[in-house]
C-alpha cells in the first residue's frame, strides 16, 4: 500500500472513531408536543442538536382564543405565570429541558387563553432607550439622570410609590433590527427614545405616534420619540420626552 493510501485509511479510521465517540456522548431526548390529547409534534434534542418549537396551526385555535405557548404542565393557567411558557419559534436546547426528562422524553402541552389575556409582562410604565451612544446620543449616565428626573416628575403628576416601584427605564443594544426584535419580544415598552425614523420600517416595531426631536441628543441629530402604547401614563411620558425639561439631561 502506498503512502497516500495509507494516509487516507488512517484519516478515515480517525474520522470514524471520532464519530463513534461523539455518538457515545449524545443523550437523546424525544420532545413530544400534545394538543387536545393528540400528538402535534415530535423531535429529538441532544448535546449537539436543538429543535425549533413549531408554529401553532391556526385551525386548532378556537374562536375568541389565542395561542399562549407550550408548557410542561397540562393544567397550566395564566395565574401560573408567563415564565412557564415556551414560545413557538423558540430554540429548545438539551440543557434547557434535560431536568424534566422521564424515560428518555419530555412532554409539552399546548396552551390557549382568551384574546383579551395579556401575554407580556405588565408594568406601570416603561421607557426604552437606544443604548448605542454614538448613534443615539444616549448612554448609561444620561439614562440614569433621566430616570431620576422622571421619578420626581411622575410623582408630581400623581404617581404613587407603588407606581414608581414598577417604573422601568431599560436600554436596548444592537442594530435597529436587533433592538426591534427585543422590544417586540418584551412587549411592555411604552415609550422609546433615541432611534431614528426606521424603528418600524427596519426594526419592525409598531407605534401609535412618533415625533422627531426638536433638538439634538448631545451631538447626535435626527432622533425620534415613539409612543408604543397609548395609555395615560405613557402619553405623559411621551410628552415629557419632547419637552424642554427632557433636554436638561444633556447639560
Amino acid at each position: 500500500m502506498n503512502k497516500v493510501n495509507t494516509l487516507f485509511v488512517s484519516l478515515s479510521a480517525i474520522a470514524l472513531a471520532s464519530c463513534s465517540m461523539m455518538k457515545g456522548l449524545e443523550h437523546n431526548l424525544t420532545i413530544a408536543i400534545r394538543s387536545q390529547g393528540e400528538l402535534y409534534y415530535s423531535g429529538v434534542v441532544n448535546e449537539f442538536n436543538n429543535i425549533i418549537l413549531p408554529k401553532m396551526d391556526s385551525s386548532r385555535i378556537a374562536s375568541g382564543m389565542k395561542f399562549a405557548g407550550y408548557t410542561l404542565d397540562m393544567h397550566w393557567t395564566i395565574d401560573d405565570g408567563l415564565d412557564a411558557l415556551y414560545k413557538e419559534g423558540q430554540l429548545l436546547r438539551y440543557q434547557d429541558i434535560k431536568e424534566y426528562a422521564y424515560n428518555g422524553g419530555v412532554e409539552l402541552f399546548t396552551q390557549f387563553v382568551t384574546v383579551e389575556t395579556p401575554l407580556t409582562e405588565q408594568h406601570y410604565l416603561t421607557l426604552g432607550w437606544y443604548n448605542k451612544p454614538a448613534t443615539s446620543g444616549l448612554d448609561e449616565a444620561v439614562a440614569a439622570k433621566l430616570e431620576s428626573n422622571l421619578r420626581v416628575y411622575l410623582a408630581e403628576q400623581g404617581a404613587t410609590e407603588e407606581d414608581l416601584s414598577d417604573f422601568i427605564v431599560k436600554g436596548y443594544e444592537g442594530n435597529v433590527g436587533t433592538i426591534g426584535s427585543k422590544i417586540n419580544e418584551d412587549g411592555y415598552v411604552d415609550v422609546f427614545i433615541g432611534a431614528a425614523a426606521n424603528l418600524q420600517s427596519t426594526g419592525g416595531v409598531p407605534y401609535v405616534e412618533r415625533t422627531k426631536a426638536e433638538r439634538d441628543y448631545g451631538s447626535v441629530t435626527n432622533r425620534y420619540v415613539y409612543l408604543l402604547h397609548d395609555k395615560p401614563a405613557a402619553r405623559l411620558l411621551y410628552e415629557y420626552c419632547l419637552s424642554e425639561a427632557f433636554y436638561s439631561i444633556f447639560e
